[in-house]
């Protein structure tokens, strides 16, 4: 009898979106395409969306613009949320200036 890999549910969610400690992960960083893999560790911080907002105004800035996207400009691992039925915002654009 062979063994079978688990089947991988890309739906979902294993990390908390308020996780405050740097996310590690080991293997390549791929932007497009492929890559060798290595076992080098790279080192994730997520920002809650209300960090980035309010790092804006604490810094005397006047947010000009805010969008999001239900596209990723990240792996391609990713597309799999851009079909769906119910879309997810995965990318922003925001604009701000000094005040």
């Amino acid at each position: 009898m062979l063994a079978t890999a688990p089947k991988v549910d890309p739906w979902r969610i294993s990390t908390s979106y308020f996780l405050t400690e740097p996310l590690v992960e080991t293997g390549a960083i791929v932007y497009e395409g492929k890559a060798e893999p290595n076992e080098l560790q790279s080192y994730w911080h997520l920002h809650p969306l209300s960090d980035v907002l309010m790092s804006v105004t604490g810094a005397g800035l006047s947010l000009r613009a805010f969008d999001e996207y239900p596209h990723s400009n990240r792996e391609e691992v990713y597309d799999v949320y851009e079909q769906g039925a119910a879309q997810i915002p995965m990318c922003y654009t925001l604009v701000a200036e000094k005040r």
